[in-house]
């Protein structure tokens, strides 16, 4: 990872919510803040100079999140959560990205600190394991 390079922050939000019945970008949480504002509150405490919102094509723009630079899929594609990184850091291609879904409720500082901290000049990416099935969490990750 590059210390030098632009450290931006990017939140997905781009899924279809289908489990949820609902926009999930949109939910709130307990702290009375939508789940995607908290996730750009979120990068912004944790260092990004930058946040940049994922969105599907067809997706309006969540409430209080007019503001942020927005990406969209391609109309008519759907690569899902990768598609959204990929599109992410085509908006700054020599940046490092931190990519957090907008739907990890539990997410905190902490967590999002602690990775930023162990990155190291060599690694193009850094990740948590999950606990579930001791495979890298693409959701939570920085990004070079």
């Amino acid at each position: 990872m590059n210390r030098s390079a632009p450290f931006r922050g990017l939140v997905l939000a781009g899924g279809r919510s289908s489990r949820m019945g609902t926009d999930k970008a949109s939910l709130v949480h307990p702290d009375g803040r939508t789940l995607a504002v908290r996730c750009r509150d979120l990068l912004l405490e944790a260092g990004c100079e930058s946040v940049a919102l994922s969105l599907r094509h067809d997706q309006a723009i969540p409430a209080g999140l007019e503001e942020m630079e927005i990406v969209r899929d391609p109309v008519g594609e759907s690569y899902g959560p990768m598609g959204g990184i990929i599109s992410g850091m085509r908006l700054d291609p020599n940046a490092d990205w931190l990519v957090v879904a907008c739907d990890l409720p539990r997410l905190d500082l902490k967590t999002l600190s602690n990775l930023i901290a162990s990155r190291r000049p060599e690694e193009k990416c850094l990740a948590y394991r999950s606990e579930f099935d001791n495979l890298p969490e693409p959701l939570c990750t920085l990004y070079t």
